[in-house]
Protein backbone atom coordinates (compact mmCIF):
# COMPACT_ATOMS: atom_id res chain seq x y z
CA UNK A 1 0.00 0.00 0.00
CA UNK A 2 1.30 3.46 -0.69
CA UNK A 3 2.06 5.13 2.77
CA UNK A 4 0.67 8.44 1.28
CA UNK A 5 -2.37 7.84 -0.24
CA UNK A 6 -3.17 4.40 1.41
CA UNK A 7 -4.20 2.67 -2.18
CA UNK A 8 -3.09 -0.90 -2.72
CA UNK A 9 -0.45 -1.54 -4.56
CA UNK A 10 -0.30 -5.30 -4.53
CA UNK A 11 -1.62 -8.35 -3.07
CA UNK A 12 -0.58 -11.85 -2.68
CA UNK A 13 -3.26 -15.13 -3.43
CA UNK A 14 -3.61 -15.31 -0.24
CA UNK A 15 -5.04 -11.88 0.45
CA UNK A 16 -7.19 -12.21 -2.86
CA UNK A 17 -8.54 -15.84 -1.00
CA UNK A 18 -9.24 -13.76 1.80
CA UNK A 19 -11.50 -11.13 0.38
CA UNK A 20 -12.40 -13.00 -2.31
CA UNK A 21 -11.02 -10.20 -4.91
CA UNK A 22 -9.20 -10.60 -7.71
CA UNK A 23 -5.58 -8.96 -7.60
CA UNK A 24 -6.81 -6.18 -10.06
CA UNK A 25 -9.69 -5.81 -8.46
CA UNK A 26 -7.46 -5.11 -5.20
CA UNK A 27 -4.46 -2.83 -6.73
CA UNK A 28 -7.76 -0.64 -7.77
CA UNK A 29 -9.19 0.11 -3.67
CA UNK A 30 -8.19 1.86 -1.12
CA UNK A 31 -6.85 0.17 2.09
CA UNK A 32 -9.89 1.19 3.87
CA UNK A 33 -12.29 -0.25 1.45
CA UNK A 34 -11.25 -3.53 3.04
CA UNK A 35 -13.70 -3.02 6.24
CA UNK A 36 -17.01 -2.59 6.90
CA UNK A 37 -18.70 1.00 6.94
CA UNK A 38 -18.10 1.50 11.14
CA UNK A 39 -14.77 0.42 10.49
CA UNK A 40 -13.26 2.10 7.53
CA UNK A 41 -12.84 5.89 8.89
CA UNK A 42 -11.13 4.46 12.19
CA UNK A 43 -9.04 2.12 9.76
CA UNK A 44 -7.56 5.46 7.45
CA UNK A 45 -7.23 7.19 10.94
CA UNK A 46 -5.17 4.15 12.03
CA UNK A 47 -3.28 4.09 9.01
CA UNK A 48 -2.17 8.04 9.06
CA UNK A 49 -1.34 7.35 12.68
CA UNK A 50 1.15 4.05 11.70
CA UNK A 51 2.70 5.98 8.77
CA UNK A 52 3.70 9.02 10.71
CA UNK A 53 5.12 7.19 13.92
CA UNK A 54 5.50 3.31 13.35
CA UNK A 55 7.43 2.50 16.37
CA UNK A 56 5.35 4.83 18.82
CA UNK A 57 1.35 3.30 16.86
CA UNK A 58 3.04 -0.76 17.14
CA UNK A 59 4.11 -0.16 21.12
CA UNK A 60 1.71 2.15 22.58
CA UNK A 61 -1.94 1.34 20.77
CA UNK A 62 -3.87 -1.28 22.20
CA UNK A 63 -3.75 -4.57 20.08
CA UNK A 64 -7.10 -4.02 17.67
CA UNK A 65 -9.16 -7.08 16.21
CA UNK A 66 -10.31 -5.64 12.52
CA UNK A 67 -13.07 -6.89 9.81
CA UNK A 68 -12.16 -7.71 6.36
CA UNK A 69 -15.33 -7.23 3.88
CA UNK A 70 -15.80 -10.37 1.51
CA UNK A 71 -17.01 -10.39 -1.89
CA UNK A 72 -19.88 -12.77 -0.60
CA UNK A 73 -21.11 -10.01 1.84
CA UNK A 74 -19.46 -11.52 5.02
CA UNK A 75 -16.70 -10.07 7.03
CA UNK A 76 -13.75 -11.74 7.91
CA UNK A 77 -12.39 -10.93 11.35
CA UNK A 78 -8.07 -10.55 11.09
CA UNK A 79 -5.47 -9.28 12.96
CA UNK A 80 -3.19 -7.04 11.12
CA UNK A 81 0.82 -6.40 11.62
CA UNK A 82 1.96 -3.28 9.62
CA UNK A 83 5.71 -2.39 8.55
CA UNK A 84 6.62 0.97 6.69
CA UNK A 85 9.33 0.57 3.99
CA UNK A 86 11.05 3.01 1.49
CA UNK A 87 9.76 2.74 -1.77
CA UNK A 88 11.96 2.90 -4.55
CA UNK A 89 11.41 6.20 -5.27
CA UNK A 90 12.17 6.95 -1.64
CA UNK A 91 8.34 7.02 -0.83
CA UNK A 92 7.06 5.53 2.25
CA UNK A 93 4.94 1.90 1.43
CA UNK A 94 3.43 -0.29 3.70
CA UNK A 95 3.29 -3.76 3.88
CA UNK A 96 0.09 -5.51 6.32
CA UNK A 97 0.12 -8.71 7.09
CA UNK A 98 -3.59 -9.52 7.46
CA UNK A 99 -4.18 -13.12 9.79
CA UNK A 100 -7.58 -14.65 9.45
CA UNK A 101 -8.46 -14.80 12.92
CA UNK A 102 -11.94 -16.82 13.02
CA UNK A 103 -10.97 -19.66 14.50
CA UNK A 104 -9.92 -17.82 17.38
CA UNK A 105 -13.11 -15.92 17.52
CA UNK A 106 -14.93 -19.12 17.58
CA UNK A 107 -13.50 -20.32 19.95
CA UNK A 108 -13.62 -17.07 22.38
CA UNK A 109 -17.40 -17.34 22.15
CA UNK A 110 -17.29 -21.16 22.68
CA UNK A 111 -15.64 -20.34 25.80
CA UNK A 112 -17.86 -17.49 27.13
CA UNK A 113 -20.59 -19.71 26.60
CA UNK A 114 -19.08 -22.66 28.61
CA UNK A 115 -18.27 -20.02 31.20
CA UNK A 116 -21.84 -18.57 31.30
CA UNK A 117 -23.63 -22.28 31.36
CA UNK A 118 -21.15 -23.43 34.07
CA UNK A 119 -21.71 -20.26 35.76
CA UNK A 120 -26.00 -20.52 36.01
CA UNK A 121 -25.47 -24.23 36.92
CA UNK A 122 -22.63 -23.32 39.69
CA UNK A 123 -25.19 -20.52 40.76
CA UNK A 124 -28.50 -22.45 40.59
CA UNK A 125 -26.95 -25.84 42.50
CA UNK A 126 -28.74 -26.71 45.98
CA UNK A 127 -26.26 -28.63 46.78
CA UNK A 128 -23.23 -26.28 48.50
CA UNK A 129 -20.33 -25.60 46.00
CA UNK A 130 -16.70 -25.00 46.94
CA UNK A 131 -13.40 -24.53 45.23
CA UNK A 132 -10.14 -24.46 47.03
CA UNK A 133 -6.49 -24.84 46.06
CA UNK A 134 -4.01 -26.41 46.94
CA UNK A 135 -2.91 -24.20 49.66
CA UNK A 136 -6.42 -24.37 51.00
CA UNK A 137 -8.12 -21.35 49.60
CA UNK A 138 -11.74 -21.07 48.86
CA UNK A 139 -11.42 -19.22 45.60
CA UNK A 140 -14.95 -20.14 44.84
CA UNK A 141 -18.71 -20.83 46.09
CA UNK A 142 -21.80 -20.67 45.18
CA UNK A 143 -24.89 -19.10 47.12
CA UNK A 144 -25.99 -22.62 48.55
CA UNK A 145 -22.15 -22.82 50.13
CA UNK A 146 -22.85 -19.01 51.87
CA UNK A 147 -26.13 -20.17 53.23
CA UNK A 148 -24.85 -23.23 54.76
CA UNK A 149 -22.25 -22.02 56.34
CA UNK A 150 -23.31 -18.11 56.81
CA UNK A 151 -20.31 -16.74 55.41
CA UNK A 152 -20.65 -14.14 52.57
CA UNK A 153 -18.69 -14.99 49.23
CA UNK A 154 -15.98 -12.07 50.35
CA UNK A 155 -15.36 -13.62 53.24
CA UNK A 156 -15.17 -17.01 52.71
CA UNK A 157 -12.69 -16.29 50.09
CA UNK A 158 -10.54 -14.84 52.96
CA UNK A 159 -10.77 -18.48 54.39
CA UNK A 160 -8.88 -21.64 53.70
CA UNK A 161 -11.41 -24.39 53.43
CA UNK A 162 -11.05 -25.71 57.04
CA UNK A 163 -11.86 -22.40 58.47
CA UNK A 164 -16.18 -22.58 58.24
CA UNK A 165 -16.09 -26.47 59.57
CA UNK A 166 -15.59 -28.43 62.49
CA UNK A 167 -11.92 -29.26 64.03
CA UNK A 168 -13.51 -33.17 64.07
CA UNK A 169 -14.02 -32.34 59.82
CA UNK A 170 -10.35 -31.69 59.77
CA UNK A 171 -8.38 -34.57 59.24
CA UNK A 172 -11.41 -36.02 57.00
CA UNK A 173 -10.78 -32.93 54.80
CA UNK A 174 -7.51 -32.97 55.02
CA UNK A 175 -7.36 -36.33 52.61
CA UNK A 176 -8.95 -34.38 49.57
CA UNK A 177 -5.95 -32.27 49.76
CA UNK A 178 -2.78 -35.05 49.60
CA UNK A 179 -4.89 -38.07 48.57
CA UNK A 180 -4.33 -38.04 45.07
CA UNK A 181 -0.99 -38.74 43.86
CA UNK A 182 -1.71 -40.77 41.13
CA UNK A 183 -3.57 -37.75 39.41
CA UNK A 184 -0.57 -35.92 38.41
CA UNK A 185 -0.15 -32.43 38.74
CA UNK A 186 -3.26 -30.70 40.77
CA UNK A 187 -4.53 -26.86 40.63
CA UNK A 188 -6.85 -27.55 43.42
CA UNK A 189 -10.59 -29.43 44.30
CA UNK A 190 -14.05 -28.72 43.97
CA UNK A 191 -15.98 -30.02 47.05
CA UNK A 192 -19.64 -29.79 47.45
CA UNK A 193 -21.90 -30.78 50.60
CA UNK A 194 -25.61 -31.06 51.47
CA UNK A 195 -27.63 -29.78 54.37
CA UNK A 196 -28.91 -32.81 56.60
CA UNK A 197 -30.11 -30.75 58.87
CA UNK A 198 -33.44 -32.05 57.90
CA UNK A 199 -32.52 -35.93 56.16
CA UNK A 200 -31.50 -37.81 60.13
CA UNK A 201 -30.72 -40.73 58.63
CA UNK A 202 -28.61 -40.05 56.16
CA UNK A 203 -26.61 -37.66 58.33
CA UNK A 204 -25.76 -40.41 60.60
CA UNK A 205 -24.90 -42.11 57.65
CA UNK A 206 -22.65 -40.02 56.60
CA UNK A 207 -20.93 -39.43 59.77
CA UNK A 208 -20.78 -43.25 59.99
CA UNK A 209 -18.54 -43.56 57.08
CA UNK A 210 -15.99 -40.97 57.88
CA UNK A 211 -15.10 -42.19 61.37
CA UNK A 212 -14.61 -45.83 59.26
CA UNK A 213 -12.19 -43.56 56.98
CA UNK A 214 -10.83 -41.99 59.73
CA UNK A 215 -9.98 -45.28 61.65
CA UNK A 216 -8.74 -46.93 59.30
Amino acid sequence: MSGETGNIQDANPAAEALTGWSLSELRAMHHSQLHPGDEAQRAREAFAEFVSAPQAARYTSPPVEWNVLHTDGGTVPVDILGEVLPGADGKPLVLGIFRDVSGRRRAEEELRASELKYRALFESMMDALAIVDMAGHIVECNPAFEAMVGYSAEELRRMKYRDPSPERWHAFEGMYMSGYPEAGEVAGFACSASNFSQKPFAREKLLRRVREILDT
